[in-house]
């Protein structure tokens, strides 16, 4: 699932050059809480893996740098299964990099997370982002501990694992990625593992 039309032409193509046409689902639209809603799309014309997809704009919060935007498709994760004739209730692997949107690609899976008989998930932990889509980390935090996984890791940068137990081990990361002033370590990334081999 990718929102940017210029990503999403490269990603068809490149499918199709490698031969998984019949292997993959590829969807133009943004993940989100809500599905087949509309949302606006900020272009990063700088880097635009760093473009995001808000559903709830909040415009002041963009004005670090000047963005276009157009209106793309939302989709939730919960509505794409529906929709693929996708059980629930199977094993999944999901890897989430929305750039601030995690709340809501969360939400957007709630009944997938509920009924799956286990799943893994990788996603990109970034205070910054989240906070400039009006989000608190420390909410997202606890909503992950709340799923009652059975491993929350950080995947370091020096490709470390380090396990995390507790909202305290979150409000260190949070405020480690908050003051940095080392290039890259404003984010770190994130592996939940619930009924599911690791």
């Amino acid at each position: 699932v990718e929102p940017n039309r210029e990503t999403f032409s490269c990603l068809k193509r490149s499918v199709e050059a490698g031969g998984f046409g019949k292997l993959a689902h590829l969807v133009n639209a943004a993940v989100s809480d809500n599905h087949n809603g509309e949302c606006d799309f900020y272009v990063d014309e700088r880097y635009s893996a760093m473009s995001k997809s808000l559903a709830r704009p909040d415009v002041s919060a963009l004005s670090s740098s000047p963005k276009s935007s157009y209106k793309v498709r939302c989709i939730s994760i919960d509505g794409l299964l529906s929709e693929a004739n996708i059980e629930k209730t199977g094993k999944f692997v999901i890897k989430i990099d929305v750039e601030g949107s995690e709340p809501l690609a969360f939400q957007g899976m709630k009944a997938t997370l509920e009924s799956a008989a286990g799943y893994q998930i990788f996603f990109e932990f970034h205070p910054d982002a989240l906070k400039s889509c009006g989000h608190d980390p420390l909410k997202l935090a606890q909503h992950l501990l709340e799923l009652q996984p059975d491993l929350i890791a950080e995947i370091q940068h020096e490709k470390k694992l380090k396990r995390i137990s507790s909202l305290a081990d979150f409000e260190s990361i949070i405020h480690e990625c908050l003051t940095t002033k080392e290039m890259w370590k404003d984010y770190t990334n994130r592996f939940l593992s619930k009924n599911a081999e690791l």
